[in-house]
């Protein structure tokens, strides 16, 4: 798989957010700031689809989506509601949902 595919996933848009040291609502503007930005260009719009579609067979952009999916959702959980609840967890993925539903 390509570099550019794998760089058109937006763990950039989370970690520069996370390097920024924001918490509360303040990281939540960051990521969705930065997230809409990145993909406003149609051709990282694509290759994010090509990327989310090429996870199931390769593996390196498997392991990056489970890190995104997992890791970075769940420390962004953290920093944006205070804790890395179960239900805290969940509205970050439906933050990141509603995020990929206003990008298509």
């Amino acid at each position: 798989p390509s570099l550019v595919a794998k760089r058109s996933l937006p763990i950039d848009v989370i970690e520069t957010c996370f390097e920024r040291g924001l918490k509360g609502g303040e990281i939540l503007e960051c990521v969705a700031h930065r997230y809409l930005e990145k993909y406003e260009d149609p051709a990282y719009r694509s290759l994010l689809l090509h990327a989310m579609a090429a996870e199931s067979i390769y593996p390196e952009i498997r392991e990056k989506m489970t890190n995104l999916c997992g890791n970075l959702v769940e420390e962004l959980a953290g920093r944006a509601y205070g804790e890395r609840t179960l239900r805290n967890r969940i509205l970050a993925k439906v933050f990141f949902g509603a995020l990929l539903c206003y990008i298509l």
